[in-house]
């Protein structure tokens, strides 16, 4: 879009104002200028879940993987990983554990062991 000349003078100019480098053209660094987060990708998806579309048919749909899809919409990382199933502890019924010798095929009892004071 620009010729040889105008390129040269672009190139002496960010020199002069000292911008050449990684971070060094105004508002390049994430302090001076953070990253706008999208809302309406994040809210859109939402909206979607809520009126019943899975979230694994939302990945289908979009084909990225997961994280990027997170990245993209400013969802929390983790967003479409399953919610972890909660099991409930063993209960205070005392069992006797029972196990087969692989070479006899006897069952052998072990007796539940009682806490020494």
């Amino acid at each position: 879009m620009i010729d040889e000349q105008e390129k040269s003078v672009l190139y002496r100019n960010s020199t002069r104002r000292g911008w050449r480098g990684p971070l060094q053209v105004p508002f390049d660094s994430p302090s001076e200028m953070p990253i706008e987060r999208p809302k309406m990708i994040r809210r859109g998806l939402r909206v979607v879940i809520e009126l019943g579309t899975s979230k694994v048919a939302i990945k289908a749909a979009l084909n990225l993987p997961e994280k990027e899809i997170e990245q993209i919409a400013g969802l929390e990382p983790g967003f479409f990983r399953p919610a972890a199933e909660v099991h409930s502890l063993a209960t205070a019924k005392r069992q006797t554990l029972k196990a087969v010798d692989v070479e006899s095929g006897e069952v052998i009892e072990f007796p539940h062991a009682t806490k020494r004071s």
